[in-house]
């Protein structure tokens, strides 16, 4: 679920799991930006170019009258870490 206010240009990103059955509040969600931009540009019927607030930073979305949808936004990389796994 995208809690999307397009006039204060935020959008908060609620995950269900049905598997856990559980809500998670996520801190960003990209694709979520990007279904907002596409809803935004079908309801104005124009490109969209936004920026939206969430909770883990902004993250950008541009849409094209053409189809092409560019996802904008800065990514930070935390700990590196690995795991081995055997079977």
């Amino acid at each position: 679920i995208m809690f999307l206010d397009a006039q204060g240009c935020r959008m908060t990103p609620l995950v269900y799991i049905p598997a856990a059955g559980t809500l998670f509040w996520e801190s960003s969600c990209a694709s979520g930006t990007c279904a907002a931009g596409v809803y935004l540009a079908a309801k104005t019927g124009q490109a969209v170019n936004i920026s939206l607030k969430q909770p883990g930073g902004s993250l950008g979305v541009r849409t094209e009258e053409d189809g092409n949808i560019y996802l904008m936004g800065t990514v930070r990389a935390g700990e590196v870490r690995s795991a081995d796994i055997s079977l």
